[in-house]
Parts: C-alpha cells; structure tokens; sequence
C-alpha cells in the first residue's frame, strides 16, 4: 500500500487485533521520529496536532453562557464548569487534586449538565 486512499481503504477490512498492531506501528513511527510530541505514555501520544484540534474546539465552545457554572471557588478559575465542554478524562492525566466540591455546588453543576442534555 503505497498511498493513504489505499490505506484508508484497508482500515475498515481489518480485524480488531490487526488494527492494534496498526496503532501500535504507527505510534512507534511517530515515537522514532520525535517530532510533535508533546506527551507519550502507556496510554498513547499526544501530538501537537491533537492540541491544535483540541483547541479548536475550545474556541467552539461559548464561553458566559447559561451552561457555565458560576461556583466561588478559590482553586478554580472562573469558566471551569464549562458545561458544552465536557469530556472525559483517564486518572493517569490528573496531576494533582486541588480539592473538594460541596453537594451543593455537585448539585448545581448537574442541573446544568442536566439542561444542557436537554433532560430537564
């Protein structure tokens, strides 16, 4: 295969061990080369692309809206409920805990997911 249409065109034909192996050459190419990474770990690699695409789509995101929690507290800067852009996130990309929300402010933080869901 010698192009990425040809490539492409494979991809959907391979079984699911066939495309971990995939992944794991083509994070190896990606980690030979050392070019654009910006954090490699048992998890995979961030790329300098990836933070591009994730800051696009921060920019999306509207900040000041009915879907931000507005919380008082002093280890967080403000906006950091941000309900449209929720995602999850694995443990391993916790640094540290900056501490403990109340129920109250839990409670509050879920009416808006809640709304922004449109479950309320």
């Amino acid at each position: 295969m010698s192009t990425v249409a040809e490539i492409a065109g494979a991809i959907p034909k391979l079984s699911n061990q066939e495309l971990r192996e995939v992944e794991r050459l083509v994070l190896q190419t990606y980690r030979e080369r050392r070019v654009g990474i910006i954090f490699d770990d048992a998890y995979g690699i961030m790329t300098e692309d990836d933070l591009r695409a994730i800051q696009e789509d921060a920019l999306r995101v509207i900040v000041g809206s009915e879907f931000e929690a507005h919380l008082p507290i002093h280890w967080l800067e403000k906006g950091a409920f941000n309900i449209q852009a929720v995602f999850p996130l694995v443990p391993p990309r916790f640094l540290q805990k900056l501490g403990v929300l109340t129920q109250e402010q839990l409670v509050e933080i879920e009416t808006i997911l809640r709304r922004w869901e449109g479950l309320r």
